[in-house]
């Protein structure tokens, strides 16, 4: 499942692949109301129902669409969030042990990481948010993991202070956690992080990719442990401007694969790692 946003229409779709290799699938139009999925974020529910966060230009405000089954033919937009500012830019959804899902967003409005937890499956009551991360202009590029506690790790820029920044989630809810710097660049005269995919491993430690705009690079981030108290960054590509755009997942054995934008060739292209710290 690829969910994207239509910048002609304005509208939020997903591509349904008919095989492991996509060689053919099917394109819905899911939410054509307003301009919308913008930041767009699915996950899988255990039942094969995906379940997706993105944002509405229109209104500002978060929404998520929950597909009615498997191949997401039908479904329903839900506004989760609304304020009077904007809010649900950069989403991140992850589903909880309760089934319901948590939303890691930017918070434009406070400028900073926030996240919404659904207060049931449809996300449409009882949901409850918070901020997360309010120090300096924080929460871009948002991108959320769930280690086998159910407890979430949210990478995420923090513009003000120029450092990918890590929120360790004390439950599976985030009622409480502590944020953590883990690559700085604050002698820097911009921002140098951006494009964020983070996912945690089998033995619970993340990994994160990202771009380097300062080197124009396709960086890779490894938490040492579980909670990423350390960790090291390793330049993967810096032939170019390349890295854009990353989205990370892993292999059975663990091995990372990236796909991100080269500007400098104007191609989509994949890293495969050797090995599963990428080194």
């Amino acid at each position: 499942m690829i969910t994207y946003l239509d910048v002609t229409d304005g509208d939020l779709k997903l591509y349904d692949c008919f095989d492991a290799e996509c060689a053919s699938g099917a394109a819905r139009a899911l939410d054509t109301a307003n301009s919308v999925g913008f930041y767009n974020s699915v996950i899988i529910r255990d039942d094969g129902r995906p379940y997706i966060s993105y944002y509405d230009a229109t209104t500002v405000d978060l929404k998520v669409y929950n597909c009615a089954n498997t191949a997401c033919d039908s479904g329903q937009a839900i506004f989760a969030a609304t304020s009077s500012g904007a809010i649900g830019l950069f989403t991140s959804v992850e589903i909880g042990p309760s089934g319901n899902a948590n939303i890691a967003f930017y918070n434009e409005s406070n400028d900073d990481l926030a996240i919404l937890n659904c207060g049931n499956e449809n996300c449409d009551s009882g949901n409850t948010g918070r901020v997360l991360d309010f120090q300096g202009s924080t929460g871009f590029y948002a991108s959320m993991g769930l280690r086998s506690n159910n407890n979430p790790l949210i990478a995420y820029q923090q513009v003000g202070n120029n450092i990918l920044r890590l929120y360790d989630c004390d439950d599976s809810q985030c009622t409480t956690g502590t944020p953590k710097s883990l690559d700085d660049l604050a002698d820097l005269p911009f921002v140098s992080h951006f494009y964020l995919s983070l996912v945690v491993r089998n033995d619970d430690r993340a990994v994160i990719s990202y771009w380097d705009q300062d080197q124009g690079a396709l960086k890779f981030y490894l938490c040492a442990d579980t909670n990423c108290d350390t960790g090291v960054s390793r330049t993967l590509i810096s032939d170019g401007n390349t890295g854009l755009f990353t989205s990370l997942d892993l292999r059975s054995d663990q091995r990372p694969v990236i796909s991100y934008w080269d500007a400098t060739q104007g191609q989509v292209k994949l890293y495969i790692c050797a090995n599963p710290e990428c080194s």
